[in-house]
């Protein structure tokens, strides 16, 4: 009962949002379709720009704005998806599709994509993109089924891309990706080592809470070894391929099941395989 009073309480709060023009942030633009899910709530911060085009629809969707921009195009269909901006600056272009997604970014984030995005997750609990202090650049025709985790980093992906289930992305330095790339099951793509190789700096993660609190503080990120990844355009991953930092994969690059690599420099054309990853000159 409990939660059912707090739904139907978010309920009436968004139509007295949508409803009355005098509780509607100075900026906020609607234009043509908008369905709600009864369960939906939105927080309109007055200092955000929001345009949603089209026929958007939300369905058990949070959307909470602050300082922020954001721009749905047409037919952007969201279904128990909740997306939490906080200066931040979201557009995403027509006929982007969102399922079970969260799309989370945090102080100074932004997340910009075109045409034909999809974002698929397996739950809310999953986090398909997760930003924080990052930008985050998408072209069109995207298919995210992968986790992408991007921390003070840049995250680029060109068009028609297909970044399959189980496939992890951590960027902390920068990671980008050309177009027309195949990237299979259960890939993994760091460009971090995620803690220090120093056994003592560990052991201060450890006293400083984590991983149960999944702290590290500025000190303890500053020891930890990044390099941006670079994968060009038209590479095929097999599965369970792990990429690591530094690594450069030029285009028309085949990478085979279960590779293993890190810092390679792959020339066009090549084909990749083994552990360590190796490929014919």
């Amino acid at each position: 009962m409990k939660r059912f009073i707090q739904y139907a309480i978010a309920w009436v709060r968004i139509r007295i949002y949508l409803l009355l023009p005098f509780s509607r942030p100075s900026r906020l633009v609607i234009k043509g379709k908008l369905s709600l899910g009864w369960r939906s709530l939105i927080l309109l911060d007055t200092k955000s720009n929001i345009v949603i085009e089209g026929d958007c629809t939300f369905i058990d969707t949070v959307i909470q704005l602050g300082d922020a921009t954001l721009r749905l195009g047409k037919n952007c269909t969201a279904k128990n998806s909740r997306i939490v901006l906080m200066n931040s600056n979201m557009t995403v272009g027509d006929k982007a599709y969102f399922e079970h997604t969260l799309i989370y970014l945090t102080q100074q984030s932004s997340l910009q994509a075109e045409a034909y995005f999809h974002c698929v997750g397996k739950g809310v609990d999953r986090l398909p993109i997760y930003g924080s202090a990052s930008t985050l650049n998408v072209a069109d025709n995207v298919n995210v089924k992968a986790e992408i985790y991007c921390q003070n980093a840049s995250f680029t992906c060109g068009s028609t891309v297909f970044l399959n289930e189980g496939t992890q992305i951590r960027c902390h330095k920068g990671i980008t990706l050309g177009s027309n790339i195949m990237v299979s099951y259960d890939c993994l793509i760091f460009d971090t080592n995620t803690h220090s190789l120093s056994a003592a700096d560990r052991r201060k993660e450890f006293s400083d809470g984590y991983p149960n609190s999944a702290y590290q503080d500025k000190d303890s990120r500053e020891k930890v070894k990044m390099e941006p990844i670079r994968i060009g355009n038209d590479v095929w991953i097999g599965t369970r391929a792990i990429i690591l930092k530094g690594t450069s994969l030029g285009n028309e690059v085949i990478v085979g099941a279960a590779s293993v690599m890190s810092g390679l420099q792959v020339p066009d054309g090549k084909i990749v395989f083994g552990n360590p990853a190796t490929y014919k000159p």
